[in-house]
């Protein structure tokens, strides 16, 4: 799967973008250090602050305040 983006998206209104982005790396970091995932190695991760456009044909990692938000 090349050039796959996966998009930390912001949703949440109790953290900021800088510690939604810091998670985000964190939780990247450990995906690729146990190759939980083939294509991980060959895709990029992007964040997308608050309110922002995802980008096209992006994989979406949406940050969220709870369970309901995502209804």
């Amino acid at each position: 799967m090349r050039g796959v983006n996966v998009a930390v998206v912001n949703a949440t209104t109790l953290l900021t973008d800088e510690q939604v982005n810091a998670v985000g790396s964190e939780l990247w970091d450990c995906m690729q250090k146990v190759n939980a995932l083939e294509w991980a190695a060959e895709a990029r991760l992007v964040f997308v602050s608050r309110g922002a456009v995802l980008p096209p044909c992006a994989w979406a990692l949406v940050i969220m305040d709870d369970v309901k938000q995502a209804a």
